[in-house]
């Protein structure tokens, strides 16, 4: 019997926010890293409102023709400006499908799962980008890693 998926409709608001990109064996891991690195430097993770953190995978990115590419997320005040490791940008947001998985490991299956969800609702995906916004996993082993997954949909 296949195990029960938790959606929720979410109307994603637009984010302003710091982007690094990065490719090669493990792209993830390395944005994470980077974004991180380039966070503490800003002391942007210091103060009482922690800022978010999406990523997604980048079709076709044209310095890995042998591997993928990932790019990193993490929302930033508005006075903060683009520079040599991070550049700024505006997302609009839009409506979702979100559910939530724990640990790397589930997370290709949940975004298959979570796809026929919405291909078995009243929605449709959508152009915008699928994200993966990462809630739990600073300072975490791999299979702790917890996130949401942001399928784009439209009514």
């Amino acid at each position: 019997m296949p195990q029960y998926l938790d959606v929720r409709i979410i109307n994603l608001d637009p984010l302003r926010v710091a982007s690094v990109v990065c490719d090669g064996a493990t792209p993830e891991m390395n944005a994470l890293a980077t974004m991180l690195h380039w966070a503490r430097q800003h002391q942007l993770l210091e103060g009482r409102h922690l800022p978010r953190f999406f990523g997604f995978d980048v079709p076709d990115a044209p310095n890995s023709p042998t591997t993928h590419a990932y790019e990193f997320w993490m929302t930033v005040p508005p006075a903060l400006q683009s520079d040599d490791v991070a550049q700024i940008k505006e997302f609009p947001g839009g409506l979702y499908a979100v559910t939530r998985v724990m640990g790397v490991e589930n997370i290709f299956p949940t975004w298959q799962r979570l796809e026929k969800w919405v291909a078995g609702s009243n929605f449709h995906a959508s152009e915008r980008p699928c994200l993966e916004e990462h809630v739990r996993f600073i300072d975490l082993m791999s299979e702790d890693f917890e996130m949401d997954l942001y399928l784009p949909i439209e009514e």
